[in-house]
């Protein structure tokens, strides 16, 4: 016999089971999105407000930088810079005028000095202009002016080449010769004293041409 089938509920069965899991994965899903949501804007707002932190120092810092140079400027402009750069080159001739040794200048004058010549000035010129223009080797030697008295034009052009042939000196200059009614020649000339090691000059057949060269009339 078959069974008689007899369905007594008032609304037909029906198995919702999958449709709920549905339901279920799309509200786990949609969950741990609003978290991950709320995470992230937590996240993302703490390292704004740490940027804007320090932004904010960085923004103090420059303005403490900006106020610290105004100072610094409005200090600097109540000192005379001309006159302070005066007294410190007068500060600094002062100092090397005391260091110059003026024996050993004389000493090596006295090498190149002829019998015949009188000198009646020696002046050292200190923080010549040229030493800042014309090399190292400049910067190694200071001009030295000579004035004084030659019997003639031999012991004149004898202390030339000396002073030409000798290593602590360069760059002759003569700058003033006289014929006196005695007969002698009053001179004035300038050149370069190296008072530290004898160096040897580039100029010395320069000089030797000048101290060759024929007497004025």
């Amino acid at each position: 016999m078959r069974p008689v089938e007899l369905n007594l509920a008032s609304r037909p069965f029906r198995n919702n089971t999958l449709v709920w899991l549905g339901y279920i994965g799309l509200l786990a899903v949609a969950a741990g999105f609003t978290y991950w949501n709320v995470s992230s804007f937590r996240h993302y707002g703490q390292e704004l407000t740490e940027l804007d932190r320090e932004q904010g120092n960085l923004d103090q810092e420059q303005s403490d930088l900006v106020e610290r140079h105004r100072k610094i400027l409005h200090g600097v402009r109540k000192f005379d810079r001309v006159a302070i750069g005066r007294r410190t080159s007068k500060a600094n001739e002062v100092i090397d005028w005391k260091a110059f040794s003026w024996t050993r200048l004389f000493n090596r004058l006295e090498e190149v000095l002829p019998n015949n010549i009188k000198m009646m000035s020696v002046r050292p010129i200190f923080h010549d202009s040229k030493d800042d223009v014309d090399g190292a080797d400049l910067r190694r030697s200071m001009p030295v002016t000579v004035e004084g008295l030659a019997r003639d034009w031999d012991a004149f052009f004898e202390l030339e080449t000396n002073l030409i042939n000798h290593e602590s000196f360069g760059r002759l200059e003569p700058r003033n010769i006289e014929t006196m009614d005695s007969g002698e020649r009053s001179f004035s000339i300038q050149f370069r004293y190296y008072p530290g090691e004898p160096v040897t000059h580039p100029d010395q057949s320069v000089n030797e041409d000048v101290a060759q060269a024929p007497p004025p009339d």
